[in-house]
């Protein structure tokens, strides 16, 4: 992706650490392929129309987190399998609704599933000011 697109984004995406799945609907089975405070990008078997308001339920490490947003877009990809043949798949970016962006579940969820790199040890110099740890990708 382009530092433009990055620097326009209102929050950080980040890689999840571990395969993260869950479905929309109950038939639509769906893959977590990175999340921010404001959305998430996933792959699927079918297409989703832009525009539309759908449903996502993942199955989190500590149960099922349901979800709700906008999909923002929706493109079709080809991705080689582990057996060398290819597979058609759609990646959507979903956009959270207004109520979800930024809520505690959202952050609870980021935390579990992306690796929180702590800060490193502060100096008498900068112990005054105040450090976050950052989550980073795991990749």
């Amino acid at each position: 992706m382009s530092n433009n697109k990055a620097a326009l984004r209102r929050s950080q995406r980040f890689d999840v650490n571990e395969e993260l799945t869950g479905h929309i609907k109950p038939t639509v089975k769906i893959k977590v392929l990175d999340i921010s405070e404001h959305g998430l990008r996933i792959e699927s078997p079918a297409a989703l129309r832009p525009a539309e308001t759908c449903e996502v339920t993942v199955k989190a490490p500590g149960g099922a987190v349901v979800l709700r947003g906008r999909v923002a877009r929706c493109r079709l990809n080809m991705v080689k399998q582990d057996d060398g043949s290819i597979a058609r798949v759609y990646h959507a970016g979903l956009e959270f609704s207004e109520d979800d962006c930024g809520s505690e579940e959202i952050k609870a969820l980021m935390s579990d599933v992306c690796l929180i790199e702590q800060p490193a040890e502060m100096t008498t110099e900068s112990q005054s000011e105040t450090t976050e740890g950052k989550i980073v990708n795991a990749m």
